[in-house]
């Protein structure tokens, strides 16, 4: 799809739509569990057969970060050379590419259409407000009620017991509830006493799938950006410790490790705040979403009216090469 901008430029194609069904992070799981030998679950990613699965979440870690700064991965740079023979090397996130869509659609199976975390902030219309639906959830919003599909945790556990291994704060929060809740939870603060659980915890069963979370390396591109030293060493640290866990899981355990986004550094002269100029909120009554999909919704009984100004102040802002699924 291709348009004009404000400025009367072409505006370059957008990238294709998430490939859900063949290769993202919703075939991750149902994969994992149909490779562990639970019925009824298809295996797009054909993931080999496993009696272990420990599949790493690294929030923040996309495709195209990584080979930019594959000098700083020596144990993953050595992995994705060596190959992993039919199992894809690249899924796509949930479109939009943010933690709340893409946990949940990691979590189900299904894209974000289904399990409705379309997401940070989305408009609730039973409040009427804006709710949060990654670290803030609203009192008032039932997480499991929001998100009512079945997890694959939920659906295979205790026939092949599950272990989410993740940080303390996380265990039962309105994000676990909504998109990750069954099985076991076991939460340890420091990077290194996590990788220790998830590998007790795994050699304690024959047969299991760990969830292990890593949010170090998107907490440093928060906070400094993806291209700033603290975020390279962040990502050391990273690759550090899953080499520790290789070295410490089970003999043939499955490793998979994925990100559940990328990121982009968008400088002061690109970024633009919709507050700062009434003609941009004109008409509307809410704002949601995040800076990469953008939710308006127009107060009632207006028709249009703004819609003329964002148009022509959203167009010149699409930069060529951004890729909304952030691989």
């Amino acid at each position: 799809m291709t348009g004009a901008t404000g400025t009367g430029k072409v505006a370059p194609p957008l990238p294709p739509p998430p490939a859900f069904g063949t290769r993202t992070v919703a075939e991750l799981l149902p994969s994992c569990a149909a490779a562990l030998g639970a019925e009824g679950f298809p295996n797009p990613l054909r993931i080999p057969e496993s009696s272990r699965i420990c599949l790493v979440m690294v929030d923040g870690l996309g495709r195209n970060l990584l080979s930019k700064r594959m000098a700083h991965t020596p144990f993953l740079r050595d992995k994705l050379a060596a190959g992993q023979g039919p199992v894809p090397d690249t899924l796509d996130a949930a479109f939009p590419s943010t933690t709340a869509a893409s946990l949940a659609s990691l979590g189900t199976g299904v894209p974000p259409g289904q399990h409705g975390m379309v997401g940070y902030d989305v408009y609730a219309p039973h409040l009427d407000r804006v709710v949060n639906q990654l670290n803030g959830w609203d009192p008032d919003v039932d997480p499991q009620r929001w998100q009512p599909c079945p997890t694959v945790f939920e659906l295979i556990h205790p026939g092949i017991h599950v272990a989410t291994v993740s940080l303390p704060q996380f265990e039962g929060s309105a994000m676990t509830r909504a998109a990750l809740r069954g099985g076991e939870f076991i939460g340890a603060g420091t990077l290194h006493a996590r990788t220790t659980a998830v590998s007790a915890a795994m050699a304690a069963h024959p047969r299991m799938l760990a969830y292990f979370y890593l949010n170090e390396l998107d907490k440093a591109g928060h906070q400094f950006g993806w291209t700033s030293p603290e975020w390279e060493e962040a990502l050391e640290e990273v690759d550090s410790a899953l080499r520790r866990l290789d070295a410490q899981l089970p003999a043939g355990t499955l490793v998979l490790v994925v990100g559940d986004h990328g990121m982009v550094d968008i400088p002061p002269s690109r970024r633009l705040d919709i507050g700062a100029d009434p003609a941009l909120t004109e008409g509307l009554r809410h704002t949601a979403g995040e800076p990469r999909m953008l939710h308006l919704r127009r107060a009632a009984g207006v028709r249009r009216r703004g819609g003329g100004r964002r148009r022509a102040v959203a167009g010149p802002l699409r930069r060529p090469g951004m890729d909304p699924h952030a691989r």
